[in-house]
């Protein structure tokens, strides 16, 4: 019993320790854009970066657009992306850009796509 035991445990602390976590998948926008080829090369580099991010889809101005954004780094940029592909904005960094100040106040359907 005490052998059955230890085997146990052994067996379940090493399955433990080889779970990995694979990258979440690239969600299918398509319905959203035609093109999207440049946001699945966006959130595969993304995958490959050890920091955090995320891509977040809005409603803006009439069209679909996306940020893709890095989450706790300091001076970090925000790049607002059209459906294709085209950064139409950007917020933050070192010189504290915000080339869409009405972005906070119109932009709907918030809709985070991808995380890390």
């Amino acid at each position: 019993m005490k052998t059955f035991f230890v085997l146990t445990l052994v067996v379940l602390m090493n399955a433990a320790f080889q779970c990995e976590t694979s990258p979440l998948p690239i969600p299918d926008e398509s319905k959203y854009c035609s093109n999207v080829d440049w946001l699945r090369a966006i959130i595969t580099s993304a995958q490959q970066n050890s920091t955090k991010a995320e891509v977040i889809r809005y409603q803006y101005k009439g069209e679909t657009v996306y940020i893709n954004t890095c989450i706790d780094c300091a001076d970090s940029m925000a790049q607002v992306y059209n459906c294709s592909g085209e950064v139409i904005c950007q917020f933050g960094g070192i010189a504290g850009f915000n080339t869409c100040p009405d972005f906070e106040d119109t932009a709907t359907q918030k809709k985070v796509i991808w995380r890390n």
